[in-house]
């Protein structure tokens, strides 16, 4: 038995040697700085700068509008002889649209106002025009309304007698005939000043003189207002064109004046008081004071060119129907339109090459003849019978009254045969057999007073009025026609009394009066011409249309055609003429067959915005969009439009006003779009899209470093390499002979602008930016973008290339050396570290160690600053094992570390007995008495420093546990007081923590514990005082220090706010609380614990100086926190306990110099 004692004691000695003592210890840990995580996604975040397309606005591109001219519809007849050749124009649809109009003057005039009584002599005031001379130039006076208020010429000089004789006199003399001339006066007699401009077509308007010594004034001068004209006299008549006649009572500038002189006006412009642009005749667009035609005065298409309006490029010429001899303008195109009455002579009004006469025996009744020339263009001839007032009811017409338009006939080669034709309409007058034979309306061919050939009707025996009759082409035979003779169209009163007189119930005026007062004859397309068609060769027949001189024509039917081609008429109006050596008619077709307007693209619809728009993908084919705007253009038709672009814009899409796609219709071809003529009629916005070509065609990064200074391609760096980026532009073998102001950016990985710069090459299409270098905190690991973007007005390049950015990893365990009991379970802590920037990595790697021909994941411990896992000893037997732990995270060169584990054999109880001996064991009780004594004081000694270990850590794991602390009122529910210590807690969990808050007060009773912690959830913990909730919200349990230390907290604030809720009611929009309450908070839960330090004060202990030196050699930009200075300790080889210590030392005795929260949080914003 004894025995049996002796070695169970000798076990249980043996036991305690080879315990080893236990030691409560925990690691060090490192937490974050508050530096945000470098390690990013490399996909691009939603906050990324990173655009995805630019868009912009090229150069417009040129498109131009094609049609042809739609009149004239139909044949002009005229002719031409030895003496005269026949000029006339070839009208474009006027420049810029709005000006379709103006005046010719040909032995006329206009007058402005009721008898030219309207007065322009104001203090200051702008007379300008647009004039051109038909003949001389200049000729006449082209306006004046007294003799000391008038333009005249003085040496081809344009002078103005402005308030007295010779005022100003012009420099310009060089004046050219038809062409279009602007001219600017402007005056004011307040600053005595007197000035004259001028400009044309091509010119902008320009001073020619000036005075600023006009002493006069123009006020009160007014005989009579004319235009093309002055003072009334027609001796200073101009021969030609005025058009966009204004007058401002203002001193216009030649600037407001070249801003609008090829403008049309819409009438209320500012102080213009007078505007007559001819569009609606002799309307005064801007006044009452309408013009009043005298003379020969008439309304033309010859309009003054405007830059971008229409230009012709191919004109049609067709002759028919060439004749000897013609009554000229039988189809009554042009004249002097009105209507003579009781006349003498010729009459005032006529068709171009009639005149109108009458003959009469007495002068009762009144005798009419007009030539219209609105809508169809006719003559007319009437007589009004006359209403005796002895004899009602009833109209005389007198015998011998003959009323007639007449035309003198060339007829050199004694033509004898020849054709007449004649349309008619008889309008009023009786038709019956009641006043038969007393009325004739006829054509005859005379030769002085005898008539050589005749043809008439009896009014009153046509069918029916108000309808169009045509004489078919008469063979008329004149043996020994004169060289000379008079062909006449007339209406004759042939009665066998002194009058025939017919009532106004008589049947044969069917009911209607008009017919017993009026006989009225409408006559169009009179014509006569000899019968034989003579040839184009034989009469010598040519055409002259500049730049094409006498062009000559060949044909024996009377018949031709021809086509001038030309780059383009630039001008209103072109002018042709024919000639031959005989006189001839004929019927002639002039008209413009092509026509084109060149108008620039809108990237908007709105004509000002001029440009197309882009939108370039990045590395995608740039998408273009513009429009224009289809016009209703009169007078043009079979519209159609081409467009001039770059020839690498592709795969074009046409869209009418309506949306309708019109790209299969289309031509397109290097650059050219083409809608075919008719197509594009539609008025409204046409919108073209194109796909252009991403100049951007090769971005490439290069790399040097300072081992290898040379640089090559690369697309992976690290920390301390450079890069640069090498960026050429082109369309395959096109491409810019420049490029300049190319924007270089560089993106980190979370999308984030790095760096931007602008690039050019002004002698090629290469450019390469500044080299940039990576440093360890300046740039994140993961994907890069480097983009480029340039444009220069009619190319686009966007693109990117990505290149990554890697850090080495640095993994080391947090204790080394593990010894373990057999079948011990044991956690493993390792710490992560980018190697290049220091800062710790607690997310997205992968750890794993070797254990058991397995591998074990560690997982991140946030409180703790590690990560960590469990190993089960249990599967493996006694002995020593290295855990190789291997560290990868995408961007980061892998490291591993090793940790060595232990698990010594246990010795068993027999190997022992056998052992021992009574002597032996009697030895080993004495030495064991004597080591257990020795391990006895040893324990007590290691176990006081381990509880200071502890506490001092418990200062530091109680500051990292706490999230933040909140205080509610009781009453009201409402938070008075937060502070929110985690940074990566985000405000938005505030709301949540104090609707928890909340919602728990509704189920505090009144007779709750006060001033004792409650844990409520086991994040947080509660105090109740008599009017506030003070919560604590931690990341683990509270520990039993922070319950002690949040009951003091709550009853020194409760002592402080509870005796008065009205004066804490007003506290809580007062800061003056949360400043109070800060400094509690800060004295009881250890705030210098969390503050961030920038440096140490000078007056330090000698035994601090290693906290000095430690923080030497840290960045303390961003400030420093406690752990990363007891880190660094640690790293220089102080004990754990004197780290700790030292450290703490300092900060509870103010060594420290904190960073100010203000400067802290600027820092972070720009890191």
């Amino acid at each position: 038995m004894k025995r049996y004692m002796m070695v169970l004691i000798q076990f249980i000695w043996v036991m305690l040697l080879c315990t080893p003592p236990v030691v409560l210890q925990e690691p060090v840990s490192f937490i974050s700085t508050s530096l945000k995580n470098v390690h990013v996604s490399s996909e691009l975040s939603g906050d990324s700068e990173i655009a995805s397309y630019q868009t912009g606005v090229l150069n417009p591109v040129i498109i131009e509008h094609t049609g042809r001219a739609a009149t004239p519809t139909g044949y002009s007849i005229t002719r031409t002889d030895t003496i005269k050749n026949l000029h006339s124009e070839i009208e474009l649809p006027s420049g810029l649209e709005g000006n379709l109009h103006s005046v010719e003057c040909n032995g006329g005039h206009l007058l402005v106002g009721e008898n030219g009584q309207t007065d322009f002599s104001s203090s200051e005031g702008t007379i300008s025009l647009w004039i051109k001379w038909d003949i001389t130039a200049p000729n006449g006076r082209f306006w004046g309304q007294h003799n000391d208020f008038e333009t005249r010429w003085s040496s081809r000089r344009l002078v103005l007698d402005w308030g007295s004789d010779t005022t100003l006199q012009g420099a310009k003399t060089d004046w050219v005939v038809d062409k279009w001339y602007f001219i600017a006066i402007v005056w004011n007699d307040d600053t005595n000043s007197l000035a004259l401009y001028w400009g044309d077509e091509d010119t902008q308007p320009s001073e020619d003189a000036s005075t600023t010594f006009w002493y006069g004034t123009v006020i009160g001068l007014l005989t009579e207002n004319n235009i093309m004209c002055s003072r009334a006299s027609t001796g200073y008549r101009v021969y030609g064109h005025v058009d966009d006649f204004r007058y401002y009572s203002i001193q216009r500038s030649l600037d407001d004046i070249q801003s609008d002189y090829v403008l049309p006006l819409v009438g209320n412009e500012p102080y213009l008081e007078h505007h007559y642009s001819f569009e609606n005749g002799f309307i005064d667009s801007a006044g009452e004071s309408n013009l009043i035609p005298s003379g020969t005065v008439t309304i033309s298409s010859d309009v003054f060119y405007r830059s971008g309006g229409w230009r012709a490029e191919s004109v049609e010429m067709s002759i028919r129907n060439l004749k000897r001899l013609l009554a000229l303008n039988g189809s009554f195109e042009t004249g002097l339109p009105g209507s003579n009455i009781d006349w003498t002579g010729d009459g005032t009004y006529y068709a171009e090459g009639w005149r109108a006469r009458r003959q009469v025996l007495s002068y009762q009744g009144r005798q009419r003849t007009s030539y219209i020339n609105t809508g169809p263009k006719y003559i007319l001839i009437e007589n009004e019978g006359y209403e005796d007032p002895s004899s009602p009811d009833s109209y005389r017409h007198y015998d011998g009254t003959v009323i007639y338009w007449y035309q003198t006939i060339e007829n050199h080669r004694l033509t004898e045969v020849f054709e007449f034709s004649m349309n008619f309409l008889y309008q009023r007058g009786p038709i019956g057999v009641n006043f038969s034979n007393n009325f004739e309306f006829c054509f005859e061919i005379l030769n002085g007073s005898s008539t050589l050939w005749n043809w008439s009707i009896d009014p009153t025996q046509i069918e029916q009025r108000g309808i169009w009759y045509s004489i078919n082409p008469i063979t008329v035979e004149i043996p020994y026609a004169p060289a000379l003779f008079e062909v006449r169209v007339s209406l004759k009163v042939d009665t066998v009394s002194g009058f025939i007189g017919i009532p106004v119930d008589d049947p044969d005026v069917d009911g209607d009066s008009a017919n017993a007062m009026y006989l009225t004859f409408f006559i169009d397309d009179i014509s006569l011409v000899a019968s034989q068609i003579p040839s184009f060769e034989n009469i010598d027949f040519k055409i002259t249309l500049d730049p094409f001189i006498n062009v000559t024509t060949s044909g024996s039917s009377g018949t031709c055609s021809l086509i001038f081609d030309h780059k383009y008429w630039n001008q209103s109006s072109i002018p042709f003429s024919f000639s031959s050596n005989a006189t001839v008619s004929f019927e002639y077709f002039a008209r413009i067959t092509k026509v084109s307007k060149i108008i620039n693209s809108t990237y908007l619809q709105n004509l000002d915005i001029e440009g197309v728009f882009y939108k370039a993908n990045l590395n995608q084919e740039i998408e273009l969009s513009f429009n224009t705007y289809m016009r209703s253009y009169p007078g043009i038709v079979d519209i159609g439009v081409n467009v001039l672009c770059p020839i690498d814009w592709d795969l074009p899409l046409v869209e009418d006003p309506f949306g309708n796609d019109l790209t299969t219709e289309i031509e397109y071809d290097a650059g050219l779009l083409k809608i075919p003529s008719g197509v594009a009629e539609i008025v409204g916005w046409w919108s073209f899209k194109f796909t252009g070509h991403n100049y951007a065609s090769s971005i490439n990064t290069e790399m040097s470093s300072n081992s290898d200074p040379t640089w090559s391609s690369s697309s992976i760096y690290r920390n301390g390499e450079k890069l640069r980026s090498v960026i050429s532009f082109a369309n395959g073998p096109i491409s810019p002979v420049e490029v300049l102001d190319v924007e270089i950016c560089i993106f980190t990985p979370s999308g984030l602008l790095w760096s931007i710069e602008n690039v050019s090459n002004s002698e090629g299409a290469t450019v390469m930016s500044t080299a940039t270098t990576f440093g360890s905190t300046n740039a994140s690991v993961g994907t890069w973008l480097l983009s480029s973007y340039w444009v220069n007005g009619t190319e686009v390049g966007y693109g990117s290339r990505e290149f990554s950015l890697y850090h080495q990893l640095t993994i080391f365990a947090q204790t080394p050396n593990i010894e373990i009991k057999p079948g011990e379970t044991f956690t493993a802590s390792v710490f992560l570290y980018d190697q290049d920037s220091g800062y710790p990595l607690l997310s997205d790697a992968m750890i794993v160690g070797n254990w058991s021909a397995t591998e074990v994941a560690f997982s991140p411990n946030l409180a703790k600053g590690w990560w960590e896992a469990d190993f089960n000893s249990s599967s493996v037997n006694t002995g020593n094992y290295l855990i190789l732990i291997t560290a990868n995270l995408p961007f980061y060169d892998t490291d591993s570390c090793i940790i060595d584990v232990k698990i010594p054999v246990a010795e068993s109880l027999y190997e022992i007995t056998l052992r021992a001996t009574l002597i032996g064991a009697i030895s080993v009780i004495l030495a064991f008495t004597l080591i257990v004594f020795s391990r006895h004081i040893f324990l007590k000694i290691r176990t006081k420093r381990s509880r200071e270990i502890l506490a001092l850590k418990g200062r530091l794991d109680d500051a990292r546990n706490i999230i933040g602390l909140l205080v509610i009122h009781r009453t009201i529910g409402l938070p008075i007081y937060s502070r929110i210590i985690k940074g990566g807690f985000q405000e938005s969990l505030l709301s949540s923590f104090i609707s928890a808050l909340s919602q728990f007060r509704a189920e505090f009773s009144w007779d709750e514990p006060k001033w004792t912690a409650l844990p409520i959830t086991e994040i947080i913990t509660v105090v109740l005082t008599d009017s506030l909730i003070c919560a604590l919200i931690t990341v683990e349990s509270s520990s039993e220090r922070q319950k002690k230390q949040l009951e003091h907290f709550g009853t020194e604030v409760g002592g402080l706010y509870d005796k008065d809720e009205d004066t804490l009611k007003q506290m809580m929009r007062s800061p003056v609380l949360s400043s109070t309450i800060d400094l509690i908070f800060s004295n009881y839960f250890d705030g210098p614990l969390l503050t961030r330090y920038i440096g140490i004060k000078e007056e330090l202990p000698n035994h601090l100086i290693p906290v000095k030196e430690a923080i030497q050699i840290m960045n303390v930009e961003k400030g420093i926190s406690t752990e990363a200075i007891i880190k660094t300790l640690l790293l220089e080889g102080y004990g754990e306990r004197m780290s700790y210590n030292l450290v703490l030392e300092a900060i509870d005795g103010e060594y420290l110099v904190a960073a100010s929260e203000e400067s802290f949080v600027l820092s972070e914003v720009k890191d």
